[in-house]
């Protein structure tokens, strides 16, 4: 219906809503030669139409009693029909890439979250339940579905994902601030370094779940004692080969891959971009925005990983995930990095094979004075969609999933690393049940992990360091030569994006 401003006394206009109108019409004036209306006596005054309510009260009186009194029955009764009907429900929709026992665990408490909504509803009268609705999306498709799904309206109310994504949906206003509900005491249940991966722009767009890094992974009736430093690190390595011979290593991992190549690059002093590149500096403070590929740094991050995988090192030197579990749970490894999804695998092959396996956190860099080995460290957690038209419910669900009892049960059904503080005491206390040797080791090395970049550049950094770490570790090429290659490679690609001023 289109409004329209209709003239009133020649000059004033008043709003019309008639059908198909134009929005502005002109005054109608009398034309010449028009008849005059006549005007009707005063006595009389003016005559006007019957209204609504007066045809309806005749046709009412002039109608048989059985029709009144049917009628009227009908019309008490329709109100009353409603009382019978089932409450409705709000549904809030969640989709997530869990598998195993992960998924088993979220179901567990969403089907808690929905039992007790309903519990509420038939205590209190007028209380509308709130129902969770699960959705599972393979992990490859997960980010894209959102991408696409989630503008047309299509996507869901909440999603689970790792916080590396945070500035690609943010750029492209897909996820929703919470700021505004995540007050101290909320924000005070978990690891400032867990939260803090959601934060950009100082404005915060998750709460976490769990974390997951790398660590040191032994054979304790192999090793006796950790290593502490790389230089002991290749000590044992080395002993260990000599005493079994060939075909057994001192280490295994996926020294080609730019993953797991993170801990030596951050221990010498490296990185893959600096703080404003990536997304930790304030907004604002930075001009210009440069890549930190090609540093001596990464060249000697790169000579060590040669060092250890290269000729004459101590780890093959194309390894794939499959042959880490192989070499290691037949011990023809001696030690592994790997991250938490490793104690899965491990738990399976200890069904055939006794196995004692500890776990510690990444040796200190000799090379470099003793720094710490600093992984790449990945948060998990529940984002809330800008597209929702419940995000106050959708809220209060992302409360109930991150709660203690609800961080305790995932560690003790699916082995999750908790990002809940209260939780994260309990694991780590030798005296609680909820104690565990294997997990401790990551909780320690979450002090050095370092956050994975969430901005959209470290994506496109991801293969031509890969390729780098190829060259040099299977090929023998020069490091400096490789990074060099590799940094060429990636400003090509974002040399305009990171030339811009923020």
């Amino acid at each position: 219906m289109i409004h329209r401003l209709v003239p009133r006394s020649g000059s004033l206009f008043r709003l019309s809503t008639a059908p198909n109108a134009d929005v502005c019409v002109a005054p109608q004036l009398s034309t010449p030669g028009t008849r005059p209306r006549r005007a009707l006596p005063s006595s009389l005054g003016p005559r006007r139409k019957p209204g609504t309510l007066f045809r309806v009260v005749e046709r009412v009186l002039a109608a048989p009693v059985w029709v009144v009194v049917f009628g009227l029955s009908l019309g008490l009764a329709w109100p009353l029909a409603g009382c019978n009907r089932q409450r409705s429900e709000h549904v809030v929709t969640l989709w997530h890439s869990y598998r195993g026992t992960e998924r088993k665990a979220l179901k567990r408490l969403v089907r808690a979250f929905n039992e007790k909504e309903r519990t509420r509803a038939k205590a209190f009268t007028g209380y509308t339940p709130a129902r969770v609705r699960l959705l599972q999306i393979s992990f490859d498709n997960l980010p894209n579905k959102i991408t696409n799904a989630v503008p047309r309206g299509h996507g869901p109310d909440l999603f689970v994902f790792a916080h590396d994504r945070v500035g690609d949906w943010v750029s492209k206003e897909l996820v929703e601030p919470i700021g505004y509900w995540v007050g101290p005491a909320l924000a005070g249940r978990f690891l400032p370094k867990t939260l803090g991966a959601f934060a950009m722009g100082q404005r915060l767009y998750g709460l976490p779940l769990t974390y997951k890094s790398v660590a040191l992974f032994y054979h304790a009736d192999l090793i006796q004692t950790p290593p502490r430093t790389t230089e002991e690190l290749l000590s044992a390595g080395r002993r260990f080969m000599k005493n079994r011979g060939k075909g057994y290593y001192g280490l295994v991992y996926e020294a080609a891959d730019t993953y797991f190549h993170a801990p030596w690059l951050f221990g010498f002093g490296g990185r893959f971009l600096t703080r404003c590149a990536a997304g930790e500096a304030p907004a604002g403070s930075c001009k210009k925005r440069s890549l930190p590929i090609h540093t001596p740094e990464a060249v000697r991050a790169l000579t060590f990983a040669r060092r250890l995988a290269g000729s004459g090192g101590i780890v093959p030197p194309e390894v794939t995930g499959q042959l880490v579990t192989s070499l290691f749970t037949q011990k023809k490894a001696a030690m592994a990095i790997s991250g938490p999804w490793f104690i899965s695998d491990l738990q399976a092959a200890s069904k055939h094979r006794v196995l004692r396996v500890r776990v510690a956190p990444l040796p200190k860099v000799s090379e470099a004075g003793n720094r710490p080995a600093a992984p790449l460290l990945t948060v998990e957690g529940i984002f809330l969609s800008r597209f929702s038209r419940q995000k106050r419910l959708a809220f209060r669900v992302m409360r109930a999933l991150t709660s203690d009892s609800a961080s305790e049960f995932r560690l003790r059904a699916a082995r999750q690393l908790p990002a809940n503080v209260l939780v994260d005491k309990k694991l780590s206390d030798p005296r609680s049940r909820l104690h565990s040797p294997m997990l401790s080791a990551f909780r320690q090395q979450l002090d050095y992990a370092r956050p994975t970049p969430k901005t959209p550049f470290m994506r496109v950094i991801w293969e031509p360091y890969k390729k780098a770490l190829a060259a040099v570790i299977q090929r023998g090429e020069d490091p400096d030569a490789a990074l060099k290659r590799a940094a060429k490679e990636i400003r090509r690609v974002l040399g305009s994006c990171l030339g811009r001023r923020q």
